[in-house]
């Protein structure tokens, strides 16, 4: 493949996540049941989850094809994972609310503060070390071209 060739391929990886995600992130025309996506972190976190998940793939994907996978690359996908799993946990959180009267200020603390972090923190980890897989990756491509062309 040519120099300008991989280079395209590298840079067009992460639009390419982007357009891959948009059939799953656009809204059907058929109503959507407000107790379940009521919140924007609802609607947020589907959106979020599935363009991490198309940028993973596209990254590893491309990184395959130029047999450049990189650490950087799969450390993202148990980052993704533990993402995954602090969500369900989050979701499955109890949620015991003592009844109050109208007009009373109530203030209720997750039942796991540290969890909420964790689930941000795999997410943006996981951005990054595709991010930074994709220009190990490019990097590696290019050189491994320079030295077939001078040989």
């Amino acid at each position: 493949m040519t120099r300008a060739g991989t280079i395209t391929a590298h840079l067009a990886a992460l639009p390419a996540a982007g357009l891959l995600s948009l059939p799953i992130i656009i809204p059907s025309r058929h109503a959507v049941d407000i107790h379940t996506a009521d919140t924007f972190f609802v609607v947020a976190h589907f959106h979020i989850t599935a363009f991490l998940a198309a940028c993973a793939l596209v990254a590893t994907f491309v990184a395959y094809l130029y047999g450049k996978l990189n650490v950087a690359i799969l450390a993202a996908w148990p980052l993704f994972a533990i993402h995954a799993v602090s969500a369900i946990l989050l979701w499955l959180r109890s949620s015991r609310v003592a009844p109050v009267e109208p007009a009373t200020l109530s203030i209720s603390l997750p039942s796991s503060p540290g969890l909420g972090y964790l689930y941000m923190a795999s997410a943006l980890l996981g951005l990054l070390a595709v991010l930074l897989g994709m220009v190990i990756s490019l990097w590696k491509a290019l050189r491994m071209e320079g030295r077939s062309r001078v040989a």
